[in-house]
């Protein structure tokens, strides 16, 4: 099958659902902490240095058993689904680092399909430095049967590989956006850039046929898009500056040509003049009683906020894949003129993804 996929909401057809897993090793390094930096250095280091795994073991198999009912749905619907390998976990290294390797769970955050092109993105965080690789075979079907396939430039991710004026602490990387130069204004000679790489997520893109939405956060993410717009001069690149860290597919969703969810007010002044146009739908805010209650004290680490629940998946522009553990925003959708799908996922917080995060839309009908 040769992939296509231009937009967030035309029919799809085949997707690449990420899989669950039974084993995890965490690895606390410069690397994940920039990319966790809103939960702090500390918090994150007192868990991993109590050498146990990352996840506990029921979470571990409730996870397993959403992302099931999650593809039962979505071969009910007749998409195709494709599976990553299967996840072993190993000790990986560079010339530089060491960790250990993550599973590919959350598939949409380093490959993005841009038409008939797949587009492996340069990691950010070490342990996820192999991920991709679990999906190689998918992928060969794609470049097999006449499409393309692009690999960004790989990465060093030596310390001084990060944008380090994005924070104003080195350990604790607390941000402070008001002392980073103007992105703009950045000179971005060969010979002077100290060390720094390209490095971005797919899941700063959000895709609108020819016009993509992308967050820009630092300079690593800048020098990143110098390359998408080098290798897609047909597309417009509309840039958002610093609207979180880096993913945004819970703070912008489209859904459909003309209509936008967003994840709170705030979020309509950062979108491009383009898109303050389109009908936007502002997300209704959360209940504690969503979501189940977890034992930070005992290790549980939560990753997202309550707002993850708005990392939905479009179906065809009417039908929406939605959490069914949360009622309001299947409300809102309903009152909008959408067909919510109500699947479980219970431990979105946990493991830091939604229906989005989940899939990479491999193909979509192009309409």
């Amino acid at each position: 099958m040769k992939f296509f996929s231009k937009n967030e909401w035309d029919p799809l057809e085949a997707v690449i659902v990420g899989s669950s897993f039974k084993n995890f090793n965490l690895t606390m390094d410069v690397s994940l902490a920039q990319f966790y930096r809103h939960i702090g250095y500390m918090y994150l280091s007192a868990q991993d240095s109590k050498h146990k795994p990352f996840y506990k073991k029921q979470y571990m198999e409730e996870l397993e058993e959403d992302i099931e009912g999650f593809v039962d749905t979505l071969k009910q619907l007749h998409i195709k689904v494709y599976r990553p390998e299967d996840f072993k976990l190993k000790k990986i290294s560079s010339t530089v680092w060491e960790s250990y390797s993550t599973p590919p769970l959350n598939v949409r955050d380093q490959c993005i399909i841009i038409d008939d092109t797949i587009v492996e993105t340069p990691p950010m965080v070490r342990g996820r430095y192999f991920e991709n690789d679990y999906m190689k075979k998918i992928f060969y079907e794609h470049y097999l049967s006449g499409g393309n396939w692009l690999c960004m430039p790989r990465p060093l991710l030596k310390d001084e590989s990060f944008d380090k004026e994005y924070v104003t602490d080195d350990k604790y990387l607390r941000v402070n956006i008001h002392e980073v130069k103007k992105l703009d204004d950045v000179k971005y000679d060969v010979n002077n850039i100290n060390g720094l790489e390209m490095l971005i997520d797919a899941a700063q893109f959000a895709r609108c046929n020819d016009d993509i939405l992308v967050n820009i956060a630092n300079r690593n993410h800048a020098l990143a898009l110098q390359w998408f717009k080098l290798n897609f001069p047909n597309k417009t690149f509309h840039v958002m500056r610093s609207v979180t860290d880096n993913h945004i597919d819970s703070y912008f969703v489209p859904l459909k040509e003309g209509v936008m969810l967003v994840r709170h007010e705030a979020c309509i002044d950062l979108l491009p003049d383009k898109f303050k146009k389109w009908k936007i739908i502002e997300a209704p805010e959360p209940q504690d009683d969503n979501f189940p209650k977890y034992d930070i004290l005992g290790g549980d680490i939560i990753l997202t906020s309550r707002y993850i629940d708005t990392n939905i998946l479009s179906i065809d522009g009417d039908k929406i894949i939605v959490n069914a553990l949360s009622p309001e925003l299947i409300r809102c959708l309903e009152q909008n003129g959408f067909t919510p799908i109500p699947v479980r996922h219970r431990h979105r917080r946990i493991f830091g993804g939604g229906f989005h995060c989940f899939t990479l839309d491999v193909k979509r009908k192009n309409v």
